[in-house]
């Protein structure tokens, strides 16, 4: 192929549309073309290339070898581009920077709202914006988690828990001992919890029964679960329950009058998940690197 046959921006476009979407007529709505003119454009693809991209001969359009080879490479290739544009046409003549992070509300309050003054002081063309999101990953919501990061809806994910996706990166902030609450003894008496609860998603050990039994102030006849450690930390005094948090949220268990009894042998790593493209960019790289300072100043 010469240089003059080099296929069209356009062409390659909707080559990788229909890739990443499995489906003609999903790439043509998100386009906005028809659906010829998307088989007309992979075919001009084809011929100008001289190899078969997709499969034609069943409703999933397969990708060839070839096909699986390009589709990554120009999936990468068109989000950079987009996050080039976006970031320009943001930009103006303020050469802001503006980054989305995902994050939940017990993590952002508790621990990176209270020094994002100073982050502001060190990178004031470095705009933060947030999304709010659950606070653990597991195997269970962990596409669900990643994947506005993979369609590029934030930019940053601040999670406890890691991602194994090839396509993104997981670096642990800080790996957090886990502690036991009850609620407050009343005067003089405390009386066992009888329940526990378990938030959402959130990892505990496989020998947490045997370690339980350790602590006088469980008597536990039942499990229940919460959305998050917020609405955990309300329930334990109003059902008399025991709840696991990671010594990250001691000011949370504080403010709900929970008591302390230690920490259970386990510990939660709070780990921040960007895309492997990014790990380069000025604007993420100072992210990251003070997001690793606030880090090794946590002190509990």
């Amino acid at each position: 192929m010469s240089k003059n046959e080099f296929p069209s921006l356009n062409a390659l476009r909707v080559f990788e549309a229909v890739a990443r979407l499995h489906s003609f007529k999903n790439a043509a709505a998100e386009l906005g073309v028809t659906q010829s003119a998307v088989s007309r454009q992979l075919t001009t693809l084809e011929q100008q290339l001289g190899v078969k991209l997709i499969q034609r001969d069943n409703r999933m359009h397969a990708l060839t070898t070839a096909g699986q080879v390009l589709a990554p490479e120009l999936h990468r290739v068109f989000r950079q581009l987009e996050r080039i544009v976006t970031y320009t046409i943001n930009e103006g003549d303020q050469a802001r920077r503006i980054i989305t992070i995902g994050i939940s509300h017990e993590i952002y309050t508790q621990w990176l709202a209270p020094a994002l003054d100073e982050f502001k002081q060190l990178y004031p063309h470095l705009e933060l914006r947030f999304v709010q999101l659950p606070e653990y990953m597991d195997r269970s919501n962990e596409d669900t988690l990643t994947s506005q990061l993979l369609r590029n809806e934030i930019d940053v994910l601040l999670v406890f828990g890691k991602s194994a996706q090839k396509s993104l990166l997981s670096q642990v902030l800080l790996s957090l001992p886990l502690q036991l609450y009850t609620a407050a003894a009343n005067g003089t008496v405390s009386t066992p919890a009888k329940e526990f609860i378990r938030i959402d998603h959130q990892t505990l050990p496989n020998q947490l029964s045997s370690q339980l039994k350790q602590f006088s102030a469980l008597q536990l006849e039942r499990q229940t679960s919460a959305q998050s450690s917020l609405m955990a930390a309300t329930l334990v005094p109003v059902q008399n329950a025991a709840v696991i948090l990671p010594v990250l949220y001691q000011q949370l268990a504080e403010a709900n009058q929970l008591q302390c009894h230690g920490n259970i042998d386990s510990n939660q790593e709070l780990a921040v998940i960007i895309r492997k493209e990014d790990d380069r960019e000025l604007g993420m790289v100072a992210l990251l690197q003070w997001l690793e300072y606030r880090a090794k100043r946590f002190k509990y």
